[in-house]
């Protein structure tokens, strides 16, 4: 048999625990699980179960989908197909199930598949992964997801995305990743494309919903920022790192060159003393002309040494007073402000799942004097989200001006519509 399928695909066919596949309406994520699964099972026993969130009735389910697939490959003879499930060569089992309603107990009727394949994985609950992963512990098992996110609080993008384990394989697919992308959804696609551009990224690209009014920074200012493709120009060359404070925050190192987000370093097993070695290696390689840390608890550990090992570093309190004290609660709020102009204006950012989500992730709101306030990570692991640290490690890169003594004219570079000299600084 010859089986074609996109080639974003290939990295799921192997053998790995977790298996994930995000993005847009149109990239054949469904269709590759469910041919995967009948192919399985000419190889071997299979016993999979197909899961959704809610599952009312089996027409809910991806099982017409899979009787789709066993037709296309001719393997009619080889599967018995039944209201409620399906069965195939090698004594294999394809059955199919809701997650809302199952409870310690009578999860465990799910003990006995090798496969567990979860289709419109954003709208599971947490409650419902940690149910689920433990029961599906035979050896070699799996567990298969396939979503269109919604936003950076569901759980599978913190578990797969955000603390994505070592034995996870994952990839984005979009219709444009899809060569039998059919003609009837390109139409609809083309449409939103045309009209409804908000629709078009979350439908058809796999980008989250802007879910808040209160959203500080739009998907369409990130997505701006990373489509934009340039040059790094002649300037200053700026550092910036967040210090983890708390259990599952991780250290995070960036540096800017001018508009130019040109590197991300994290890593989450250092001390101080290890993470001020670290950064000095790299500060040796990068030569910046500033390097701005949070030194708020913690970090000033860090600050100190990195001043001992004669780097020129910044102490930023995000809490302190802010240069626009009119305007912004304090520090944290205006240097969010300032990345946020730049990423409206002249940023250019790498395409880093990470990333996106950490900028995309706080909300604001204004103090009693009027004055906007950035939500505080305390709040935001309340809500269900981490700590966004890339972001807040870019952020700390426009808490002060950085002059270079390279001219502006010299490098050809103008002004921002929002004010901001990528030479000069603020």
């Amino acid at each position: 048999m010859k089986i074609k399928f996109p080639e974003v695909f290939r990295p799921l066919v192997g053998q790995s625990r977790f298996k994930g596949a995000w993005g847009g309406r149109g990239s054949g994520k469904s269709h590759f699980f469910g041919g995967l699964l009948c192919l399985r099972a000419l190889d071997g026993k299979v016993r999979a179960v197909c899961l959704r969130e809610t599952q009312n009735s089996i027409r809910d389910s991806v099982k017409q989908l899979i009787e789709d697939k066993i037709a296309d490959f001719g393997l009619e003879a080889f599967f018995d197909v039944t209201e409620t499930q399906i069965r195939g060569p090698n004594d294999s089992l394809f059955a199919f199930r809701g997650l809302k309603h199952h409870n310690a107990h009578s999860i465990k009727s799910l003990e006995g598949f090798n496969i567990a394949w979860i289709e419109e994985a954003q709208t599971v609950s947490q409650k419902s992964l940690d149910l689920l992963i433990p029961t599906i512990r035979s050896p070699g098992s799996e567990l298969w997801f396939s979503w269109n996110p919604e936003s950076p609080t569901d759980p599978i993008d913190r578990f797969l995305r955000r603390q994505k384990p070592k034995d996870a394989v994952v990839v984005r697919a979009n219709y444009t990743d899809n060569p039998f992308f059919p003609d009837v959804l390109r139409a609809d696609m083309e449409r939103d494309r045309a009209f409804d551009q908000n629709k078009y990224e979350h439908v058809w690209l796999g980008d989250y919903r802007n879910l808040s009014d209160m959203q500080f920074i739009a998907r369409e200012t990130v997505a701006a920022a990373r489509d934009r493709q340039s040059a790094s120009p002649e300037g200053p060359r700026i550092m910036g790192l967040d210090v983890a404070r708390f259990g599952d925050d991780r250290t995070v190192l960036v540096a800017r060159h001018a508009y130019k987000l040109a590197r991300i370093w994290r890593w989450s097993t250092l001390d101080l003393m290890q993470t001020a070695g670290k950064v000095s290696e790299i500060a040796v390689l990068e030569k910046p002309n500033a390097i701005f840390v949070d030194g708020v608890g913690v970090g000033g550990g860090v600050v100190d040494r990195l001043r001992q090992l004669g780097l020129k570093v910044i102490d930023v309190n995000g809490g302190s007073r802010a240069s626009n004290s009119l305007r912004f609660r304090n520090k944290r709020a205006e240097m969010w402000s300032r990345m946020r102009d730049w990423l409206r204006d002249i940023g250019d950012i790498p395409d880093d799942d990470e990333l996106m989500i950490d900028l995309q992730s706080p909300e604001y709101s204004f103090d009693a004097r009027n004055r906007i306030q950035i939500e505080k990570k305390e709040d935001m692991k309340r809500r269900g989200l981490l700590s966004p640290d890339i972001a807040d490690a870019l952020a700390l890169t426009f808490a002060e001006t950085v002059h270079h003594e390279r001219l502006k004219a010299s490098a050809g570079l103008q002004v921002s519509p929002s004010g901001f000299d990528p030479l000069q600084g603020w």
